[in-house]
This record gives C-alpha cells, structure tokens and sequence, in this order.
C-alpha cells in the first residue's frame, strides 16, 4: 500500500495512479467524507455533489466515516448517498446502503470508563463547553469539549486555547493509562474517538473485498483523518492498493476528472519519474 501526498490543483499535474497491471480486478473508489465536504457540519457543494454521483455510477464508490450515519445525513444528499456501493459510518461499525442499515456493531462501554468522561468534562477549564460534549455512537464513543454542535468558528477558538494548555495530550495519555483494552485518537478538528481494541476501522476493508475480491482500492482521504480513524485501516492495505491525501473537496474533484481520463484512455503518459517513485 502507497500513500502519496497529492497537491493537485496545479494545472498539469497528474493524478497518483498508475495504469492497472493486466490481470488485477477492478479499481474501487473509497471517500473519506471528509474529503467530500468543506466540514462535517456543513454540506457538499453542488458542483461536486453532481460530478461524484455521475462518476458513482460508473465505477464502485465507497465512503467511510468516523461519525454516525446521522452527521453522513446531514451532510450528503439523498442521490449520492444511494449511488454508493456502501456507506462504512462510526468507522465501519455502521454499513449502509441505499439508506437502509445493512449491519451494525455494538459495544457495552463500561460504568468506570463514562465516569472517566464525565470527570475529564469537569476538569476541564476551558470557559465556553456547550453541552452535549459526549456523542455515544455504535462502537464509539466521540468527546468534544467545546461541544458536538460548535460551529467552526468556535472549534478554531477551542484549538487556540488548546495550544497553550495540551488538555487533549493529556486526556489521550491518562485515558490510555487506565484503559488499556480501549484505543484512542484525535478525529476532526478538536474531538476525541475512543473504541474497543477489538473493534478495528480495518472491517470496512473486509466488507469491500468480500463485494470485489480481485479489485484494487483508491482511497481518497484528509490528512487528519490518516492520523486518527483511518491509520489502521490504511495500513491494513494490500500493497496493490492506494491512498491519497487530499485537502479538501477541491482536490478531490481534480483527481476524479484525472480518473475519468485515465478510464478513457485519454490521459498522457505519465512522467518517467513519477512511474520510478510509484514502482518502488
């Protein structure tokens, strides 16, 4: 498996993935929902919404998410959200297809462990916490300390304070401390994901190839989402499989239309040097 950096709004720049060897399946596109939207509490722009829903009809197109299906709700329309293959929310603990549940994980959290939560809530000096702080997901568990409805603006503010007072690193090494059967990362811009060692993102990996056995996955992901939800998933790769990372909706729609060239057989050979780097 290869991640590669991709800046993709210069004009020439070519896409990441090099033309498929003779005999491999087909390729499978995975969408972090974050890569899709501007923010997980706003909504796809049009332009985007229209060019991914003709492009899902074309080509098996997965999304995954760390949130629950009601944030994917919110945040999709109902055309793209039917016209993929499959939807992994709460990091594959939820699958749905077509807007109807297919699976569902669930986990019993323990008394000590929302004591613990309920603690680090009171600790806490930031000033301005909006309730609700916890979301409590299938699997997961979500801690949000300025609150699971604060708009961007005030999640920035919250970044801001967190800078000169660590409060995450902190809660992230005492919660590591006192649970060592539970794994937690940092997800989107000020949350806190926690979930049971037992319960791997890498099940959405399993769901896919169970649908496409021979097929290579393509994954489009934001930065944030590798170093949180998506690190074990992406390792779980197979070495024919892909991620790119990309900043933001923009870059996704680069490298979808540098997709659909490559399907047509249209887009110029890439350069000798690019090829290099990619066979290593």
């Amino acid at each position: 498996m290869r991640i590669e950096k991709i800046t993709a709004g210069i004009d020439g720049a070519h896409g990441p993935v090099p033309v498929k060897i003779a005999g491999t399946g087909q390729d499978l596109y995975l969408f972090d929902l974050e890569a899709l939207v501007p923010s997980v509490h706003g909504r796809m722009d049009p332009g985007l919404e229209q060019y991914v829903t003709d492009f899902a009809e074309k080509h098996p197109c997965y999304i995954v998410t760390s949130y629950g299906y009601h944030v994917v709700l919110r945040t999709l329309p109902e055309h793209v959200r039917c016209v993929a293959a499959g939807i992994y929310a709460a990091s594959g603990a939820e699958i749905w297809k077509t807007d109807q549940p297919v699976h569902q994980e669930d986990h019993l959290f323990r008394d000590s462990l929302y004591e613990f939560m309920a603690q680090v809530v009171q600790r806490s000096t930031y000033p301005d916490k909006k309730a609700p702080l916890l979301d409590v997901g299938p699997a997961s568990l979500r801690l949000d300390i300025p609150g699971q409805r604060a708009t961007v603006r005030e999640r920035q503010a919250y970044l801001r304070w967190e800078n000169t007072h660590s409060e995450l690193a902190n809660i992230v090494h005492e919660f590591t401390a006192r649970f060592p059967d539970y794994q937690i990362c940092r997800d989107g811009m000020t949350s806190l994901l926690i979930t049971h060692r037992n319960f791997s993102a890498r099940s959405t990996l399993t769901g896919i190839k169970a649908d496409h056995p021979e097929g290579r996955i393509l994954g489009y992901f934001r930065p944030s989402s590798l170093a949180g939800y998506a690190a074990d998933m992406a390792a779980g790769l197979q070495p024919q499989d892909l991620i790119a990372e990309v900043n933001g909706p923009s870059d996704l729609a680069q490298l979808l239309k540098y997709e659909e060239r490559r399907h047509d057989c249209a887009e110029p050979a890439l350069p000798n040097a690019l090829l290099d780097l990619l066979e290593l």
